[in-house]
């Protein structure tokens, strides 16, 4: 088995590749009507100390208000996927599990913070 991250925000309703310089992802049903995320960009981890790195690599969308100078203006979502890879070169690997963990964007309330 191996896992794989993809990391994306999704700022004024569109989605975002932080792996992948913010190149816009789109969202789309497939024929089992599962919602995936096409142009999503998924890096392959061995470790904890890999993913990390990975995190602190992404450049997520902030802002400044009157209450915190860096407050996340995006919504992020990580996801972890568990896959078994193909047998045969032809084949698609495997999804077995996927866990998606949601960061909302700062929630200072607007006419405290200043915010937009």
């Amino acid at each position: 088995l191996a896992v794989r991250a993809g990391f994306f925000e999704i700022y004024r309703g569109k989605c975002f590749d932080l792996l992948n310089k913010k190149k816009k992802v789109e969202v789309m049903e497939d024929e089992r009507g599962q919602q995936q995320m096409v142009g999503l960009h998924q890096l392959p981890l061995s470790s904890a100390e890999q993913l990390l790195d990975m995190l602190e690599r992404t450049d997520r969308t902030t802002r400044a208000t009157a209450q915190n100078a860096h407050s996340s203006r995006s919504h992020a979502i990580l996801q972890l996927a568990v896959v078994e890879p193909a047998s045969q070169s032809w084949q698609d690997e495997g999804q077995r599990c996927k866990l998606s963990l949601v960061d909302l964007a700062g929630s200072e309330w607007a006419a405290k913070a200043q915010s937009d």
